[in-house]
C-alpha cells in the first residue's frame, strides 16, 4: 500500500508539472505569433518596417551602447541634434532595455524586439495566471483568464506595430497580487508588501509611464470603491494599510527619484502637452468596437471588417473588441457573482475603462457625435491628459480576464453539480455525466474564444538596412560625428534611426522620430527643423529641389555651422538619386558607393602643419 505521504508527493508534483506545462503553453502560442521570423531567422524580418518598431529598436540599443560609451542613459542628442531629447518623455523603456542587453549584442536590435514582444506576451499570461490562483480553485479558469489578459485583443493590436512598452504588461498583476496579499492574508508582512509594490511600480515607471498611470488610476479607483463597500473590512486593516502605503511611497521615490528628476527638472522637459488634444482624440474608442471584429481578428466578416478597420484611425489601436459570444459569458458570469466584491471591483474598473477609451466624444460606428465623455475631463489634466484613450483598454482587458476566470470556475462547480450522479445510476447515464464534464466546457471555450483568435502570424518584411551599416565598412564614419542622411529620419522615414542602431550608435543624427519641446514647450516631432530637413522631405515627398528650400549656398552653410561630418544617402529609396545629385553638388565632390549607400565624408589633412578639411 503506497504511504500518504508518498502520495501527497506525487499529487503534489504532478499539480507543479501540469502547472508548468500550462505556462510554458503561453510561450509555445506567443512564438507562433512570429513563426516567419524563427523560421527565417537569417533574413532579419522586421514586422512592417513601422515607425514605432524602428523607434523601439533603437531605445532597445541606446541604454547598452550608453553604457559603453558613458553617455546618460536618460538624456541624448545622439538624435535631434544639437537640440536632444529627453528620454523620460518618450517611450524609451530603459529597464527592458537593460535587462535585454545581453540579447542586444548577441542578436542586434531587430531580432531582440521580437523575442521580448512574444515575452511579453507570454509573461503577461503568467502574471495573471498567478494572480488568478489566488481567487480561483480551478486551473483551466485561471488559464484562460492569464490567456486573455496576455494576448487580449489590446495587446494582439499593439503588438503589430511593435509597441513592446505598452504589451509588456505582466508588473500589475503581480502589483495586484502584493495588494491582495496585504488585505487578505490573516497577518499580512506590511513592511514587505508595501515594499514590493513600490519597487514594481519603479520598475514599471521605467518600462512605459503610461501604463503605469493607467495601472493608478484603476487601482486607486478600485480601493477607493472597495473602502466604500466594505468600510468596515478597511477599517480594520487600517494600520497594515498605511504602513504599506508608507513602504511603498518610500521606496518608489527612493527608486524613482532620479529618472523622475530627469523628466521634470532636467534638459528639454515638456512643460505642455506631449501631443495635442486634437491627436489623442483620433485613437478614440468606438461604441461598436467590442462587437464588431477588424483586421486583426482571423474571424472577419467583410461586412464587420468594412467598419471596424476605421475605428481610432488605424488598425493598430482597436482595442476593445471582446465578441459577443465572450460579453454574453461575462454576463452570466457577472449575474452569478453579483454579491461577490472582486467581481463587483471588476465590472467598475471594466466599465470605466470602456468608456474612457471611447474618447472625448461619442463615437458609434465612425459616427462622430456631439456627445462629452468622461475623457475630456481627464484630457485637461496634468499628465495623465497625455494617454492616449485606446490605451485604457488594459483596465478593461485586466477584468475580463478576472470576470472569465470566475464565470468559469463558477460555471465548472454549477455543472458538476448539475450532473453530479446518483447513488444508484446506469453505467450509460454516468459516461454521459461524465462526457459532459469535458465536453461542455470545450464546447464553452470553443464559442467564447474562437471570435478573438488573432490573425497570425504576424505579416513579415526585412529590415532592409544598407550592408553598409551591419558590416565593418561604417567604421569610416569618426565616432561621435553627425551624419545627414537619406531619407531624413523623422515620423514615417525614421529608417536611418535602425541604421544607427545597427551600428551600436556610432554616430549622432539629425531629427529623429522622438518628442522634444517646441517653442512653446509642448511636445513636438518636428523640433529642431533645418533647412535640409525641409529640401530632403520635400525631395522625398516631390522628388524636386525648389530654390526656396533647397538653395546650394544656404544648404552649404548648414552642413558647416551643424558640423557634419557624414552625409549618407541610401540607394534604394524613392528619388534616392535626387538627393544624391543635390548632395554631391553642395558639398562640391561625388559620392563613395558603399554597401548600398552613397557617402560623403568631411576628411582633415595636414600640409606643412595647416589643417586641410574637404568633402570627399
Amino acid at each position: 500500500m503506497t504511504p500518504p505521504t508518498l502520495s501527497v508527493r506525487r499529487h503534489s508534483a504532478t499539480r507543479i508539472w501540469g502547472r508548468c506545462l500550462a505556462l510554458i503553453g503561453y510561450f509555445a502560442i506567443a512564438g507562433l505569433a512570429f513563426l516567419p521570423v524563427w523560421q527565417h531567422w537569417s533574413s532579419q524580418l522586421n514586422g512592417s518596417n513601422n515607425w514605432d518598431q524602428i523607434l523601439e529598436e533603437w531605445f532597445i540599443t541606446w541604454i547598452p551602447s550608453a553604457l559603453k560609451g558613458g553617455h546618460s542613459l536618460l538624456l541624448t542628442n545622439y538624435l535631434d541634434f544639437p537640440g536632444g531629447i529627453n528620454l523620460m518623455w518618450n517611450t524609451s523603456m530603459p529597464l527592458l532595455s537593460l535587462l535585454a542587453t545581453p540579447l542586444t549584442v548577441i542578436f542586434g536590435p531587430v531580432h531582440t524586439l521580437t523575442v521580448l514582444l512574444a515575452s511579453s506576451l507570454a509573461l503577461s499570461s503568467v502574471a495573471m495566471y498567478l494572480l488568478l490562483q489566488r481567487w480561483v480553485r480551478s486551473g483551466t479558469a485561471c488559464w484562460i483568464g492569464g490567456l486573455l489578459y496576455g494576448f487580449s485583443t489590446y495587446s494582439i493590436a499593439e503588438t503589430t506595430t511593435g509597441r513592446l512598452h505598452l504589451v509588456f504588461l505582466p508588473l500589475l498583476p503581480l502589483m495586484v497580487l502584493a495588494i491582495d496579499h496585504l488585505v487578505r492574508d490573516p497577518v499580512p508582512r506590511a513592511s514587505v508588501l508595501g515594499a514590493v509594490v513600490g519597487v514594481l511600480g519603479a520598475a514599471q515607471l521605467l518600462i512605459s509611464e503610461e501604463v503605469l498611470l493607467v495601472f493608478a488610476i484603476f487601482a486607486a479607483g478600485a480601493l477607493v470603491l472597495a473602502g466604500v463597500l466594505r468600510m468596515d473590512y478597511v477599517a480594520h486593516h487600517r494600520r497594515p494599510l498605511l504602513v504599506a502605503a508608507a513602504w511603498a511611497a518610500v521606496v518608489f521615490l527612493a527608486l524613482a527619484a532620479y529618472p523622475l528628476g530627469v523628466q521634470f527638472l532636467g534638459p528639454d522637459i515638456l512643460t505642455g502637452p506631449a501631443q495635442s488634444h486634437a491627436q489623442l482624440a483620433l485613437f478614440s474608442g468606438d461604441l461598436a468596437a467590442p462587437f464588431l471584429p477588424g483586421p486583426n481578428q482571423l474571424i472577419a466578416p467583410a461586412s464587420a471588417a468594412s467598419i471596424a478597420v476605421n475605428f481610432a484611425t488605424n488598425p493598430p489601436e482597436v482595442t476593445e473588441y471582446v465578441g459577443l459570444p465572450l460579453l454574453v459569458f461575462l454576463v452570466m458570469g457577472i449575474w452569478w457573482a453579483r454579491r461577490d466584491l472582486l467581481a463587483q471591483l471588476m465590472v467598475a474598473v471594466g466599465v470605466v475603462s470602456f468608456v474612457l477609451t471611447l474618447g472625448p466624444r461619442l463615437i458609434l460606428a465612425n459616427h462622430h457625435t456631439s456627445i462629452i465623455m468622461p475623457y475630456a475631463i481627464m484630457a485637461h489634466l496634468p499628465v495623465i491628459g497625455d494617454i492616449m484613450p485606446s490605451r485604457l483598454a488594459i483596465g478593461m482587458w485586466f477584468a475580463i480576464a478576472v470576470l472569465t476566470a470566475l464565470t468559469w470556475a463558477r460555471g465548472l462547480e454549477r455543472l458538476r453539480t448539475w450532473l453530479q450522479p446518483a447513488d444508484v445510476q446506469s453505467p450509460r447515464r454516468l459516461a454521459i455525466a461524465r462526457a459532459s464534464l469535458v465536453l461542455t466546457p470545450l464546447v464553452v471555450a470553443a464559442v467564447t474564444l474562437a471570435p478573438l483568435l488573432p490573425s497570425w502570424p504576424y505579416a513579415q518584411s526585412p529590415a532592409e538596412v544598407p550592408a553598409f551599416f551591419t558590416s565593418s565598412s561604417n567604421e569610416v564614419i569618426p565616432p561621435g560625428s553627425l551624419a545627414l542622411t537619406y531619407p531624413y529620419p523623422i515620423t514615417s522615414s525614421d529608417q536611418p534611426m535602425l541604421w544607427q542602431a545597427e551600428t551600436g550608435m556610432r554616430f549622432r543624427l539629425l531629427g529623429g522620430y522622438v518628442i522634444a519641446p517646441d517653442d512653446t514647450g509642448a511636445g513636438t516631432f518636428f523640433a529642431d527643423g533645418n533647412n535640409w530637413e525641409y529640401c530632403l522631405l520635400n525631395i522625398s515627398q516631390y522628388g524636386t529641389t525648389p530654390s526656396s528650400l533647397c538653395a546650394s549656398a544656404a544648404l552649404a552653410q548648414t552642413l558647416g555651422g551643424l558640423g557634419i561630418h557624414a552625409v549618407v544617402v541610401d540607394q534604394a529609396v524613392p528619388n534616392s538619386n535626387v538627393a544624391a545629385s543635390l548632395v554631391a553638388g553642395v558639398v562640391g565632390a561625388p559620392p563613395q558607393a558603399l554597401g548600398g549607400v552613397w557617402l560623403w565624408l568631411w576628411r582633415c589633412s595636414s600640409s606643412d602643419g595647416t589643417p586641410v578639411c574637404a568633402w570627399t
